[in-house]
């Protein structure tokens, strides 16, 4: 569901927080007079202010009010964040309900019905549709794996157990793990957050990792993940990724540098799952109050602060590309491509202009700027479109009236630049990009097809191509031939250890980076490669979503990202600054009327959603991947 909202443009790296339910609780709190009287207050309050409450939602409202945690401070709020539940479509809400059952069968079908751990299931299931979509599963599981373990003391359930805290006592034993540890702990939270169905194979990995001798890493991630506020079921999830990525690589307890940089990277994914999530909880925060959701007076009035304050700062961005600089730049002569061969320099960054130019003629098109069939763009809708949103920003802004006076409005000839300006910054990335794969395929039916399209792209690039609708077709032929030239290109096979030790870099460099809209220059990640490991990076990580950053540098000015907006990587054929090949950070936008997050997964580096969000192609930073010889 929803939450808290709150903006601070000061907190350059994470202006947006929020806060949000999350049940720890397995059973209904013990209430003094005091707490069960302000229960019925809030129901009280719920009544006097919907007005259309039925008598089922009242009753469930009734139940979840009676089971919140003692300490809840604000009633009303978790009781409009269970009735904005309660109210979504049939089959949203019945989606998230077989959710939480599907989940929590996992766990606990075929073990003995005891009283408290029925009680258990039922509170968790009365509580969990308040939790934000984005934790549902991780929370279930969390409270499932505590569940499992303060029944263990009951009779019944720990003869059902018996077998599986055996084998896990002798493989602590046979790991070097002591008992009433922390170490102890992490290992059994890890096994009681999985599924019933693959606990046999987490036995597997611990007795694989006895053998390997990996006490060493067991203690490393339980040291990493102190105080990290992660979920009991997150935590488990990186303990496994640490076995699993130390025993492919073959390490031993012999050698713990290898395993630390393994941990760290691990708890840094962990870390940035997290602040995905919380990503998303803020995207579907901002889209319930714009469609009207109602929350309770209190966490409306912060998020209608929130979102005031990022519109604040993305009026002023609209404000800050006026005509006068799109005709400056217009009358400025085309700078040739004067680099060589042999030119290792980064090439220049794009000009705000250009990127500008981009994302607004991906908005206009409202679709891929490539297009096999466009149609025709409607120029005046689009100036009354763009005068309209100038007008809203100046009022939101609080121009004085003096400057707006003299703040001009896009005209026709205007949007007409603009358009070639994105098409020729779109054509020349396909020219890169032609170039760049040259290396990597010489000879081949794509790499013809691309070659073929290099001239007609130039003519674009050079502004001599005023048909537009000609050249987004043209751009369809390119990203085709690019796409099947990529195909062409095969994976080989790599150890493992090569794969880690590339991830972890590739984490470190992206952590340091500052994502800046145009910027083609960056870091290095520290791990050589040669160019027959082009194929699997870019397998693994073309196209990949980065959920963690919410902060982009446009125009020289920090702003937080739109919820239409996301980061997506791509890696390129060949570096233009004397590396191997380089691993860049793209802009990507949503397609208008789509409400579907960036990535086809929540965690770091799953696929992006290509069929709802578009690559713009403009460049936020380029990592380089250095030559291994």
């Amino acid at each position: 569901m929803y939450g808290q909202l709150d903006y601070k443009p000061e907190h350059a790296q994470a202006p947006w927080t929020v806060s949000y339910f999350l049940c720890r609780d397995l059973a209904l709190p013990d209430l003094t007079p005091a707490q069960a009287s302000a229960r019925g207050q809030a129901l009280k309050q719920m009544k006097n202010e919907v007005h259309d409450l039925t008598d089922a939602q009242l009753k469930i409202l009734s139940a979840i009010a009676r089971g919140l945690p003692a300490d809840t401070v604000d009633l009303v709020s978790d009781l409009y964040i269970a009735l904005a539940h309660l109210r979504l479509p049939d089959a949203q809400r019945k989606e998230r309900e077989a959710q939480i059952t599907t989940t929590l069968d996992a766990y606990f079908q075929g073990t003995p019905a005891l009283p408290g751990v029925t009680a258990g299931i039922s509170h968790i299931s009365l509580l969990a549709p308040l939790v934000p979509d984005a934790f549902l599963e991780s929370m279930v599981r969390s409270q499932a794996a505590r569940l499992h373990m303060v029944s263990m003391a009951q009779p019944p359930w720990a003869t059902c157990c018996a077998e599986l805290v055996k084998s896990l006592d002798t493989l602590m034993g046979a790991l070097g793990i002591e008992t009433q540890t922390k170490e102890e702990h992490l290992l059994l939270s890890a096994c009681f957050t999985r599924p019933q169905a693959e606990r046999p194979m987490f036995l597997e990995l611990l007795a694989l990792a006895a053998r390997h001798r990996l006490a060493g890493a067991v203690r490393s991630t339980g040291a990493a993940l102190l105080n990290a506020g992660l979920l009991v079921a997150s935590e488990g999830d990186i303990l496994v990724s640490v076995l699993q990525d130390c025993t492919a690589a073959n390490l031993d307890g012999s050698m713990q540098t290898d395993i630390d940089q393994i941990v760290a990277n691990q708890v840094a994914l962990g870390r940035a799952t997290d602040s995905a999530r919380a990503q998303m909880v803020i995207e579907a925060t901002i889209d319930a109050v714009r469609a009207g959701v109602p929350l309770g007076a209190k966490v409306q009035e912060c998020n209608q602060a929130a979102i005031a304050a990022a519109n604040q700062v993305w009026s002023q961005q609209l404000l800050r590309m006026t005509p006068q600089r799109l005709r400056l730049r217009n009358t400025l002569p085309q700078a040739p491509d004067q680099r060589k061969d042999d030119d290792t320099s980064s090439p220049p960054d794009l000009d705000p202009v250009n990127t500008w130019s981009v994302n607004k003629l991906v908005q206009w098109i409202g679709g891929p700027i490539s297009d096999k069939e466009p149609q025709p763009l409607d120029r005046k809708a689009i100036v009354a479109k763009e005068k309209t949103a100038r007008q809203e920003a100046r009022v939101k802004t609080r121009m004085p009236e003096k400057i707006a006076r003299t703040d001009l409005d896009l005209t026709e000839a205007d949007i007409g630049f603009t358009v070639q300006n994105g098409l020729g910054t779109y054509a020349d990335f396909c020219i890169w990009e032609i170039e760049r794969s040259k290396s990597l395929i010489n000879d081949s039916t794509a790499m013809h097809a691309c070659m073929d399209l290099l001239a007609p792209l130039q003519r674009v690039r050079d502004g001599l191509e005023p048909d537009d609708r000609k050249v987004r077709s043209l751009l369809y032929r390119a990203d085709v031939a690019i796409g099947l030239l990529r195909k062409d290109i095969h994976v080989m096979a790599v150890d493992a250890r090569t794969r880690q030790r590339f991830a972890e870099q590739l984490q470190m460099a992206l952590t340091r980076e500052q994502m800046v809209e145009g910027k083609r220059h960056g870091g290095v990640i520290g791990c050589r490669l040669s160019r027959g490991d082009w194929p699997w990076v870019a397998e693994q990580y073309h196209r990949r979503w980065l959920p963690w950053t919410s902060q982009i540098t446009i125009d020289g000015v920090p702003q937080p990202m739109q919820p239409d907006q996301a980061l997506g990587l791509y890696v390129t054929g060949k570096s233009l600054s004397g590396h191997e090949f380089d691993v860049s950070v793209h802009l990507w936008q949503r397609k208008p009327g789509r409400h579907s997050a960036p990535g086809t997964g929540r965690a770091p580096y799953a696929p992006m959603n290509t069929e709802d969000w578009i690559d713009t192609l403009i460049p936020c930073t380029v990592l380089h991947v250095p030559s291994a010889g």
